[in-house]
Parts: structure tokens; C-alpha cells; sequence
């Protein structure tokens, strides 16, 4: 029996399938895909190399390549594969906008998608493309002038059919109109987890605008006391069908309220449900095996899609994890935590269990003296709950970071530690290490 792990085995697995086949350009390119998630970014990139040597223009590819480039600092060496992509049709230039931003590259992603603009007539999904860009290129005002994320009754019979087919009527979409007395639901088919914690300080100004009542969906896995913190917000069961005047989303209600009211940044605005016994249990090891160091969390890894934004290998982590007074909390999920645990770091780490709710991760965080992480849910949670917060930060973070900034302009008590340039992880370990160090 393999003492590898699982993650490990199926990476050999197809290693040996592109060894079998060196001329199988789809085991060649299973190979590379697994290599970029997993971080293993210059062997990837030397076969998304030569995978694309003869012109090739698979998406899938490129887009690995970039990733790899961007992670390696060397946006410059992806230029040429992009520039040959075409863009004569919308949805490529979407992708290529993509991969613009994820190279840092705002200056190009905001040139292109102003040129899509006037070729595709201020389309909406161009539009709202162009608005995020401004947006995180630290542009929020201009940014917000295009509507990201704010939809019409239109444009979702239009534009987002998906929608419609899950049953939510466009006529009742809420597009700024007169609340008195009404009853609004919170549609969670646009939001991820981090959307519903970040945006659910606006529940609040819905109720000031005169809602009687402001419904939310309590999310799978267990947030319920978490969210019930939430001022003016009612939980209900998605199961359970409900009265409603009108509905919006968790990103729209950003939109619409940002501009007006600001960030409404504040120090606590979620309060973490009390310690239960399970999670009594795992403070009672943390305290013991910390032996009085200072105890932060930790996670450096996301199974999104924007791999090249929000993970960072574990081996430029090594300096953080050798810390002699820090005692780490893992919340390392997925094929990342196989490879922690592999590497004989959790003998000196707790690793929280895979099994931990929503509810328990928000008392269990709040436990800690800080967290450190990448742009993810629990750096949200994090923030929400008034954690203090060392977000790991690529030099193409999301829109909400805004572009220059090294302080969230969400939550006070975040601070991003941020690449000077792409691919730079060594200087922001460099500075936390400096900064962790310091909290002993």
C-alpha cells in the first residue's frame, strides 16, 4: 500500500500517462493542469509551453500558462500567447480580460475591455467586466458607474437565463425602488460564502430605507448563528417556500449602497456564537500544545478557480511554520492540507478537522489571537467578527482590495501584506514573518 498521498498518487498517475504517450497532447495537458493546481508551476509551464508551441489556442492551456507566469514573475514571457488569441468575438475577450488581471496587468484589461465597449456597443457583460476592472484598479467611483453587479429586470430576462430557470422572478427584482413595509429576500445563486459575510452589513441600510423585513437563506454548513448576529437579518430554510415583495443580491446590495453610504467599515459587525464542546475540545489541545506561544491560524490554499490569486505554495511558507513562538491552527482543506500533513509540519500545528461547521470556525477563530490567509471566505469571516487579520495578497487581488491599498478599507483590522510584484511570495513571507514574530 502507497504511503503517498491521494493527491500525490492521482499527480503520478497522470505523469505516467503523459510518459506512456509523450505525444498525447490530451495526457500531456491533464498533466499540466494538475501540475498548476498543485503548484508546480515551472514543470507546468514548460508543457504549456510546448503544448501551445504550434499555435495552439486551447483556453485551458493558456490560461495554466498564465497562471504559472504569473506565479514565477514572468507576466512579460505570457504576452505573446495571449496576443495571438483572438478576440473577435465576446466571450474571448472576456477570457483574455481574465487573464490580463490575473498577470497584473490592469493597464491592458482596462484598454481592452474599452475597446470591446464601443465594438460591442456598451454590451452589459462588457460593461460589467469594465466596471470591476476600474474597481480594482483603485477606479471605485468610475467603477460603480458601469453597475457591476447590479442587474435590471432586463438584463436578467436577457442576460442571465440561469437565474430565471431557478425560479426567481425578474419582475420582482429589486432595482432601487421605495422599501416601506416591504419584505426583501436575499437570493443566494450569485454569492459564494465570503459575498454573504462581506455584504451583509448593508442588511441594515435596507432596513433604514423603510423594509419591514429583510429574509436570508441560512447557507449549507452550518452559519446560522453566525449570520443570526446579523442586524435586521432573518434566517430562514431554503426549503421552506416564503412570502416575498421583492429580492435582490448579497453583490448588488454592494452597489447600490457603497456609493451612498461608503464601506461601512467597523471593527465587529457578525458576533461569533458561543464555544461549544466540540470546539471546547479543540481549544483544550491548541492551549496545551501551544505551551503559551502566541496561536494563529493559517490557510494558503483555495480550490477557486483563480488558483494564481489566492494560493500560495507551501514551501515558501517554510519560514513562517519555523516561527519559535508562533503556534500554528491550520484550516487547511482539500489536497493543500494532504500535503502539509506529508511534509511533517502538522507535528508541530493542529490541524482542524474537515468536519468543523461554519458556526464552530467562527468560534474557534475568534478564540485566536490573529489570522493569516489569502483572500478567501474565512479572511471575511475573519474580518467580520473583528479578528485581526494578515491577508496574504497577489499584486492582482480581487476588486474589493482595490489595487494599492495595504489596508482593507472593509475591515480595520485587516491588514494585506502585498506582493511588491507578481509572483513575489518570498517578500510578503519575509514581512510576515516580521510581523508574526512580533506578536510572540
Amino acid at each position: 500500500m502507497s504511503s503517498l498521498p491521494d493527491y500525490k498518487v492521482h499527480e503520478l498517475h497522470l505523469k505516467q500517462q503523459a510518459l506512456d504517450k509523450p505525444d498525447d497532447y490530451q495526457a500531456l495537458k491533464n498533466y499540466a493542469l494538475v501540475l498548476t493546481k498543485h503548484m508546480q508551476y515551472p514543470e507546468a509551464l514548460a508543457i504549456c509551453m510546448r503544448l501551445s508551441a504550434d499555435a495552439c489556442n486551447d483556453g485551458e492551456v493558456i490560461a495554466a500558462l498564465c497562471t504559472c507566469c504569473a506565479q514565477l514573475g514572468l507576466p512579460d514571457l505570457a504576452l505573446p500567447y495571449l496576443k495571438r488569441v483572438p478576440s473577435n468575438y465576446m466571450q474571448a475577450v472576456l477570457w483574455l480580460a481574465n487573464q490580463y488581471t490575473g498577470l497584473a496587468m490592469f493597464d491592458e484589461t482596462v484598454k481592452l475591455l474599452e475597446q470591446a465597449c464601443v465594438t460591442y456597443d456598451n454590451d452589459w457583460n462588457i460593461t460589467q467586466a469594465l466596471g470591476v476592472a476600474y474597481m480594482g484598479s483603485g477606479q471605485m467611483a468610475l467603477g460603480l458607474s458601469k453597475s457591476p453587479f447590479v442587474s435590471t429586470r432586463e438584463s436578467i430576462y436577457e442576460h442571465r437565463p440561469d437565474v430565471v430557470r431557478a425560479g426567481w422572478n425578474p419582475d420582482t427584482y429589486w432595482q432601487g425602488e421605495d422599501l416601506t413595509g416591504k419584505t426583501v429576500l436575499l437570493s443566494p445563486i450569485m454569492s459564494g460564502y465570503g459575498d454573504y459575510l462581506q455584504f451583509c452589513r448593508y442588511v441594515k441600510s435596507m432596513r433604514a430605507l423603510g423594509a419591514s423585513r429583510v429574509l436570508g437563506y441560512a447557507p449549507a454548513g452550518g452559519m446560522n448563528q453566525l449570520l443570526l448576529s446579523c442586524e435586521g437579518l432573518e434566517l430562514i430554510d431554503l426549503s421552506n417556500p416564503v412570502d416575498y415583495d421583492c429580492w435582490t443580491e448579497n453583490d448588488a446590495l454592494c452597489a447600490r449602497f457603497l456609493p451612498k453610504e461608503g464601506f461601512l467599515s467597523c471593527e465587529r459587525y457578525l458576533t461569533a456564537p458561543p464555544v461549544n464542546a466540540s470546539v471546547q475540545g479543540m481549544l483544550d489541545v491548541i492551549e496545551k500544545n501551544a505551551s503559551g506561544r502566541t496561536v494563529m491560524g493559517i490557510s494558503w490554499n483555495s480550490d477557486a478557480s483563480t488558483v494564481g490569486t489566492r494560493n500560495v505554495p507551501l514551501s515558501t511558507l517554510l519560514p513562517l511554520f519555523g516561527l519559535p513562538n508562533v503556534y500554528w491552527v491550520v484550516f487547511q482543506r482539500g489536497w493543500a492540507c494532504e500535503e502539509f500533513c506529508a511534509s511533517g509540519l502538522n507535528q508541530n500545528a493542529y490541524v482542524v478537522p474537515e468536519s468543523i461547521s461554519f458556526d464552530e470556525t467562527a468560534s474557534l477563530v475568534d478564540a485566536l489571537d490573529r489570522m493569516v490567509t489569502t483572500d478567501s471566505y474565512l479572511s471575511h469571516l475573519a474580518g467580520a467578527i473583528g479578528k485581526p487579520v494578515y491577508l496574504m495578497g497577489t499584486r492582482a487581488l480581487d476588486w474589493r482590495h482595490m489595487n494599492n491599498e495595504t489596508q482593507s478599507p472593509w475591515y480595520p483590522q485587516t491588514r494585506i501584506v502585498r506582493q511588491p510584484k507578481i509572483g513575489d511570495w518570498r517578500s510578503v513571507v519575509d514581512e510576515l514573518c516580521e510581523l508574526c514574530g512580533a506578536q510572540g
